[in-house]
């Protein structure tokens, strides 16, 4: 798989889902109700991946929400941002627990200082992995996970790559997703499909050259995200957000898509016939 600069900021794959249908299943189902998004709370949630989630927590918390839990390694989830999760570790917690938080608190390290380990950790080849920490581990499908959006996932499959951690995504009306970044896209890739959107919610990465921020309709088109590179979300509008979230192990079908926004800094030999787009942007 290809690192970040290999690949562009986003594009928008060549295939659309039924938007309409999976639309219509999420209110049949009641994934509407936000008291069901419970990903990142402490119930429902083994302690190390809490401790995990805590550096979630630093870019998905208002300020009010952050303060609350400062220097905590294990706390709850805030009310801006929440997730139902449609997948679920698939190994025993029990076995693969690593005391993080006992760790992490006898080496006296905070949040942001414990982020910039999250890509060796989540790496099998080091000593220090921490299975709970890897996406890649999160792909045993749940009960949330049936009818429209298991066949969703199924297409993702056949056109991306294995599918792991999935989730429903609501990001609160007025709220925003602070700029962050994760793990290098050699490792897996983010996939989007927006759910419930408004035109004055946008999406945002900066590149090595060049800055994209665009809004992505709800109309079934799949969206690559550049995890890699910093990335950011601003809810300007009286609507909660929702896109399906899907962590992918493959890259089958990004530098082929049609709609490319590319990195001036670094555009690859393969997509060089692709059509690089400019949203709204600073260089």
């Amino acid at each position: 798989m290809l690192k970040r600069q290999h690949l562009p900021l986003m594009a928008k794959l060549n295939f659309k889902i039924d938007i309409d249908k999976l639309r219509n299943e999420f209110f049949e189902l009641g994934y509407d109700d936000w008291s069901k998004y419970n990903g990142l709370s402490y119930g429902s949630n083994t302690e190390d991946g809490l401790v995990v989630r805590r550096v979630l927590l630093e870019y998905f918390l208002t300020d009010e929400e952050k303060a609350e839990r400062e220097g905590k390694l294990v706390a709850d989830g805030g009310e801006a941002y929440k997730m139902l999760c449609l997948t679920e570790f698939n190994g025993d917690p029990n076995v693969h627990n690593k005391n993080l938080a006992a760790k992490l608190a006898e080496e006296g390290m905070d949040p942001r200082k414990f982020a910039r380990r999250m890509e060796k950790i989540s790496d099998p080849s080091h000593p220090d992995y921490t299975p709970i920490a890897d996406e890649k581990m999160y792909d045993k499908r749940n009960k949330f996970c049936t009818g429209y959006v298991a066949e969703v996932l199924d297409m993702i499959e056949q056109n991306i790559g294995h599918v792991a951690r999935t989730r429903y995504a609501v990001l609160k009306a007025g709220e925003e997703i602070k700029p962050h970044l994760d793990i290098n896209t050699d490792k897996a890739v983010r996939i989007h499909i927006p759910l419930i959107t408004h035109e004055d919610v946008v999406i945002g990465t900066k590149g090595k050259k060049r800055t994209v921020e665009l809004h992505m309709p709800a109309d079934g088109s799949v969206w690559f995200l550049n995890q890699a590179y910093e990335h950011w979300v601003k809810n300007n509008s009286d609507v909660d957000r929702v896109h399906l979230v899907v962590v992918v192990t493959g890259q089958n079908g990004i530098l082929e898509a049609n709609e490319q926004y590319l990195d001036e800094y670094t555009i690859p030999e393969e997509a060089s016939c692709a059509h690089n787009l400019y949203a709204e942007e600073n260089v």
